[in-house]
C-alpha cells in the first residue's frame, strides 16, 4: 500500500484546473486537429478582484482529506481519505499515517447545495489509493489514477498508474491500466479534453525538467500515444501537479515552482495554435491562492462555477473542497466591444477637461428599471429584432468613464450605431453620433461654459412613469423661430440641455415612432443664474414589451451537466417574477437548450429538468403556475451551424447553451401606476414614484398639453415592512431572498433573526413589487461582501446591492 509520489502521493496537495480550448497539435509523425477559443474569461480580467464568491463546502469536508473535485451528473466525484461507508477492514492507514485515499461522490440538493457524499463505487475501491479521477464527456468511461498492484520499482514502491473503466448499468467495469504506463514511474492526475482526443497528465519520468512534469498524450484511432512534456514554460525544476483541461481548451494545473502566494499555487496555461507552444502559466491570484496549498480547480462550460481544493487556515480539516462562483457583472454580457482611447474633452479654449462624464446611449437598448444605482436593461441578442438579453448588473449608467487631466477617456461602445454623451458640471451638454468606424483619434469634443441659459432636464417614462426609455430621440423646438434641436435620453431615461434665455420651447420625445405630449419650457420669466433648472418628464404610450419576445437569462448558471439552478441565478429570476407581478396577465415559456454534443434524448431530458427548475423557482416566489409553461428543447434549436457531427469552438457551442423566456401573452400592466406630473416636492411615501419629477423656478407654470395625471395607486402597509428603503442608512445593502409572496419573505427575515441578524428587515420595493429581505446594510463595500461569504458558509443564498 504505496502513497502517492512523494508530497502528491499522500496528501494529495496540488491539484488544479485551466480554462482554454486546444486547436492544432501534431508531435512528430501524430497528425491531428484540435480546436480552442479565444482567451478565457480568466486570461481577460483579474478575477480576484471581480466579484469572485467562495464557499467552504461544509457538508462534504471532514477532519479528514477532501480534495480534486470533478463534475459529474448531479453534483461532483472527489477523493478522501474519510472511511466514511467503506468495509472497515477494507481501509486502513498507510505508512505515514493516513487513510487510504477513496473516490466519493456528493450530489446536489433541490436548492444547488452539495448533500453529505458516499463512495462514488465500491467496485473501484481496493487496499490501495485510488484518485484524482477524470470523465469523457458521456461519463460512460471514468480515468483515474491508482497504485501498481503487482510490479513494485526498483525503489521497493508501488508506483502510481492511470487506468480506465467502462458504465455497465450501475457498476463500473472492465478496469484497464492505460499502456503508456510504466511500473519504475508515476502516472497521475489524468484529464480528458471535452473531445477526448487528449490527456494531459503529471510524471515523474527521465528525462523532465523537475520533480513532477505535464505531459500530454494523444488518442489516435482510439490508441493513446506516448507522452510529450508541455515544455520549460509549463515544467520548472519544482512539481506541476493536478492538471485540469476545461471545455474550452485552457489548462489549469498546481505548481510550486512558478512562485505564487505560497506553496501549491493554481495557474493557468494556452497554447498558441501556430507553433503549438505552450504560453507562461499565469497565477489566479486571490482569493483562489493562498499561502498554503491550493489545487485540484475545476470550472464550468460558463467559466463562471467552478471548485477547488486547499488546506488554508480556517479550513474544516486538512485539504477542503470550496465552491466558487463569478458575479455576472464580471465579464461582458454581449460581444463585439470596441475600446474607445483617443477621444479627448476639451473646454472652449481648447484645453483638456477633467472630471468630464463621457457615456454611451444604445438606440436598441431597452431599460425596463433604473433608479439608485441600479439599471436593468434587455441588450439586443443576435437571434432577430425579438430577441433580448437581460442584464440586471450593469448598475449606475452603464458604459461610461471620466476624463483625466488629459482630457481623454476610454468607454466600451458595441458595434452598430451609438451616441456618445458627455457631460460636466458648469457646462453645456454634448451629444456625439459615432459608428464603429469613426476615427475617435481625431474626434475632439468641445464642451462650452454654461452661460446665459437655463438648465433643462427630465425624464422619459413609458407605461406611466414606470419604465424609463433609452435611446428616444428628445426635440427641443424654438416656438418662434421654429429652429429644432435634437438630444437623446441615456439608459435611465435621463435628457439634458441648457436652454437660452428669454425663449419660450416645446419639447416632446420619439421612440419607435411613438410620440409624447409635448411639454413647454419657458426660460422668459426665469433669471439666467446658475443653478435655476426645468425639470419636465415625458411621457410615451405601450409599452417595450410584446407577445413573441424571447429574453435570454444569462446569469442562470447550472453546474456541468446537472439540472439544479445556482443560487447566483436568483437575481435574474428576481427580475422575471417582478416583470410577471407587473402584468399580471403575462404568460410565459420557460425555455432550456442544449448544444449537440451528447445523445439527443439526453440533451432533451437535461433541459426539461433545467426548465422544471426554474419554474419551480418562481412559483416557490408566488407566481402562479398556470402564467408559466416550462419547457425543454434539447438540441432540437441549435442558432449556429453547430449541429450533429460538426466541429465547432467550444464558444460557438456555448452559443446554443441557454435558458430563455418567451413572452406568450402580455396582457395588461397594473392599473393605476401612473405618475404624479407637474407637482413640486413630491416625497409622499404613500406614491409609487417618490422621486420629485416637477419643474424649479418659476418655469413651473408651463407644461402645454401635458396632461397632469392621476395619483398613483397607494402601497399596502403591513407590519414589518419598510416601505421607503431610502429612509434606510448605507450605501450596500445584503439581499438574502425576493419574493413576490409576502409570507415566503417573512420565512426568510424570520430564519435569519433566529440565526442572529437582529437588523434583518422586509423591504417593499418600488420597481416591482417584490418583497426583498434585507439582512443588513453597510458603508463599505468590502464588509457587505465579508457578511454574503458568512451567509454563504450557513448555506443562504445572498448578494450585495449598491445603492
Amino acid at each position: 500500500m504505496n502513497g502517492y509520489a512523494g508530497k502528491f502521493e499522500s496528501t494529495h496537495s496540488g491539484r488544479f484546473s485551466i480554462t482554454h480550448k486546444i486547436f492544432t497539435m501534431k508531435k512528430q509523425l501524430l497528425t491531428l486537429v484540435y480546436f480552442a477559443v479565444s482567451m478565457s474569461l480568466f486570461g481577460q480580467i483579474s478575477i480576484g478582484q471581480n466579484g469572485v464568491y467562495t464557499t467552504n463546502e461544509t457538508r462534504v469536508n471532514s477532519p479528514e482529506l477532501e480534495y480534486s473535485p470533478v463534475f459529474y451528473k448531479d453534483g461532483i466525484v472527489f477523493i478522501s481519505t474519510r472511511r466514511d461507508g467503506l468495509n472497515p477492514n477494507l481501509k486502513e492507514k498507510d505508512s505515514k499515517g493516513v487513510n487510504i485515499m477513496t473516490i466519493f461522490r456528493s450530489q446536489r440538493d433541490a436548492e444547488g447545495f452539495l448533500l453529505p457524499p458516499a463512495p462514488l463505487a465500491l467496485e473501484l475501491t481496493t487496499h490501495v489509493h485510488e484518485g484524482p479521477v477524470s470523465f469523457d464527456r458521456t461519463a460512460e468511461t471514468i480515468y483515474f489514477t491508482r497504485n501498481e498492484m503487482e510490479h513494485a520499482a526498483p525503489d521497493g514502491l508501488k508506483k502510481l498508474q492511470i487506468y480506465q473503466a467502462q458504465k455497465s448499468g450501475s457498476a463500473w467495469t472492465n478496469v484497464q491500466k492505460l499502456p503508456f504506463n510504466y511500473p519504475n514511474y508515476n502516472y497521475l492526475h489524468p484529464t480528458v479534453s471535452a473531445d477526448e482526443d487528449v490527456m494531459f497528465i503529471a510524471s515523474d519520468i527521465p528525462g523532465g525538467h523537475g520533480g513532477m512534469d505535464l505531459y500530454a498524450v494523444y488518442k489516435l484511432n482510439g490508441e493513446w500515444s506516448q507522452l510529450f512534456n508541455l515544455g520549460k514554460n509549463v515544467n520548472t525544476p519544482g512539481n506541476e501537479v493536478f492538471p485540469y483541461v476545461a471545455a474550452d481548451g485552457t489548462l489549469y494545473f498546481s505548481s510550486d515552482g512558478h512562485g505564487g502566494a505560497g506553496k501549491l499555487d493554481i495557474f493557468y496555461t494556452t497554447q498558441n495554435m501556430q507553433d503549438e507552444t505552450w504560453s507562461a502559466p499565469v497565477n489566479l491570484g486571490d482569493p483562489f491562492n493562498s499561502p498554503d496549498d491550493d489545487f485540484g480547480f475545476i470550472v464550468d462550460r460558463d467559466n463562471k462555477n467552478g471548485y477547488f481544493s486547499s488546506n488554508r487556515m480556517g479550513g474544516y480539516g486538512g485539504d477542503d473542497i470550496y465552491s466558487f462562483y463569478m458575479d455576472g457583472g464580471s465579464r461582458t454580457i454581449a460581444s463585439g466591444h470596441q475600446q474607445v482611447k483617443g477621444l479627448t474633452v476639451r473646454d472652449e479654449n481648447g484645453n483638456p477637461l477633467r472630471d468630464a462624464s463621457v457615456s454611451t446611449i444604445s438606440f436598441d437598448e431597452i431599460s425596463l428599471y433604473a433608479e439608485g444605482g441600479q439599471l436593468v436593461k434587455l441588450l439586443p441578442g443576435s437571434g432577430g429584432r425579438d430577441n433580448f438579453i437581460l442584464d440586471v448588473k450593469s448598475g449606475g449608467m452603464g458604459e461610461s468613464s471620466i476624463t483625466g487631466a488629459d482630457g481623454r477617456a476610454g468607454v466600451s461602445i458595441k458595434k452598430g450605431n451609438y451616441v456618445l454623451k458627455v457631460t460636466k458640471d458648469g457646462y453645456e451638454p454634448a451629444y456625439i453620433t459615432v459608428s464603429p468606424t469613426t476615427n475617435f483619434n481625431t474626434l475632439n469634443i468641445q464642451l462650452r461654459r454654461a452661460a446665459n441659459c437655463v438648465q433643462l432636464t427630465g425624464r422619459i417614462w413609458m407605461e406611466g412613469g414606470r419604465i424609463p426609455v433609452s435611446g428616444a430621440e428628445v426635440h427641443v423646438v424654438d416656438v418662434e423661430s421654429q429652429e429644432a434641436i435634437i438630444i437623446y435620453s441615456d439608459a435611465r431615461g435621463q435628457y439634458d440641455y441648457c436652454l437660452p434665455c428669454n425663449r419660450n420651447y416645446s419639447v416632446y420625445a420619439v421612440k419607435n415612432g411613438a410620440s409624447s405630449s409635448p411639454g413647454i419650457a419657458s426660460t422668459k420669466k426665469m433669471p439666467c443664474t446658475k443653478g435655476e433648472k426645468i425639470n419636465l418628464p415625458l411621457y410615451l404610450g405601450g409599452t417595450p414589451l410584446f407577445a413573441g419576445m424571447t429574453i435570454e437569462l444569462p446569469s442562470i448558471y447550472f453546474n456541468f451537466d446537472d439540472a439544479t439552478l445556482r443560487p447566483d441565478a436568483y437575481r435574474d429570476l428576481d427580475e422575471v417574477a417582478g416583470m410577471l407581478m407587473s402584468y399580471p396577465g403575462m404568460k410565459l415559456e420557460l425555455a432550456s437548450h442544449t448544444d449537440a454534443r451528447g445523445a439527443a434524448a439526453y440533451n432533451l431530458d437535461l433541459s426539461e429538468r433545467r426548465s422544471a427548475s426554474v419554474f419551480r423557482y418562481l412559483t416557490s416566489a408566488g407566481v402562479p403556475a398556470h402564467r408559466l409553461e416550462p419547457r425543454g428543447y434539447g438540441e432540437r434549436q441549435i442558432r449556429n451551424r453547430c449541429t450533429d457531427g460538426v466541429a465547432c469552438t467550444e464558444a460557438e457551442h456555448q452559443y446554443n447553451r441557454r435558458t430563455e423566456i418567451k413572452i406568450l401573452e402580455i396582457g395588461t400592466p397594473l392599473a393605476g401606476s401612473l405618475p404624479i406630473a407637474g407637482m413640486e416636492n413630491t416625497t409622499n411615501d404613500d406614491f409609487y414614484l417618490t422621486e420629485n419629477e416637477a419643474y424649479s423656478g418659476s418655469a413651473a407654470e408651463g407644461k402645454g398639453g401635458q396632461e397632469l395625471g392621476v395619483p398613483i395607486r397607494q402601497r399596502e402597509t403591513m407590519p414589518g415592512v419598510k416601505v421607503n428603503e431610502k429612509s434606510i442608512a448605507g450605501n450596500y445593502a445584503v439581499i438574502a431572498g425576493t419574493f413576490a409572496n409576502y409570507d415566503y419573505a417573512t420565512r426568510r427575515a424570520t430564519l435569519l433573526t433566529g440565526l442572529g441578524y437582529s437588523e434583518t428587515t422586509i423591504v417593499k420595493q418600488e420597481r416591482n413589487g417584490l418583497y426583498a429581505v434585507w439582512v443588513k446594510t453597510f458603508s463599505e463595500k468590502s464588509r457587505a461582501f465579508s457578511l454574503v461569504k458568512t451567509l454563504a458558509g450557513q448555506q443562504l443564498a445572498a448578494y450585495v446591492l449598491k445603492r
